[in-house]
């Protein structure tokens, strides 16, 4: 069990899984930027928290749930959860559907399904229930892409979950290595990869040869 000081924001899961860089940067460093993907991304969050809760029917919709673990050791905010009841009272919860905004359109990676993971074992775990599925909402093309918790999902959440600590607990920010997704990154300015990446490279081949000379 954790206690409240120690508990990981279900942010930094996605952060990791696109980059453990990107990701010390922001939990480690406090260093953050905007750009036009993290700024629509903030507009649609705020839109989608705007009404706190509402009911149709049977359905309660809550927008911006707070969540947290303390077994698993996070903490967060749910954009929307479905609490679906037997009758239009209230009464016998049937089903508890969490909902994740993404400004986008659904991606090759899993760190959207990994942090919509993340959010379902809190719920799980604060109303003493089993959640079998969620959605991810792609604002881009207006669907649902309905994620289901199965076992390997929520091994592999438990398990960046636990990379994620250690890399917060050893407060070492990675080296930067560049890629295709670097120019995706509002920190591409802040963690300038190219020159960094380039720099480990001279640093790698320079301590190659001198190693070579003292045979």
């Amino acid at each position: 069990m954790y206690d409240e000081e120690n508990l990981i924001l279900i942010s930094a899961i996605q952060h990791y899984r696109f980059c453990p860089r990107q990701c010390a940067l922001i939990h480690i460093e406090n260093i953050w930027q905007e750009n036009q993907y993290t700024a629509e991304g903030l507009l649609l969050h705020r839109k989608a928290h705007s009404i706190q809760k509402e009911s149709r029917h049977n359905v309660v919709f809550q927008y911006g749930l707070p969540v947290r673990s303390l077994e698993i050791g996070i903490i967060g905010k749910c954009d929307l959860v479905e609490f679906r009841y037997r009758d239009i009272n209230n009464h016998n919860l049937i089903n508890t559907i969490p909902i994740e905004y993404k400004r986008g359109k659904p991606k090759r990676d899993d760190y959207d399904a990994l942090q919509l993971c993340a959010q379902s074992l809190c719920l799980e775990e604060m109303l003493n229930i089993a959640i079998h599925y969620g959605y991810l909402f792609y604002n881009k093309i207006r669907k649902r892409l309905k994620i289901y918790f199965n076992d390997n999902i929520r091994k592999q959440t438990i398990k960046i979950i636990s990379e994620v600590r250690t890399l917060l607990d050893t407060k070492v920010v990675p080296k930067a290595i560049y890629s295709s997704i670097c120019k995706r990154c509002s920190l591409y300015d802040q963690c300038k990869p190219e020159i960094f990446s380039k720099q480990l490279k001279t640093d790698n081949y320079l301590k190659k040869n001198i190693e070579l000379l003292k045979l």
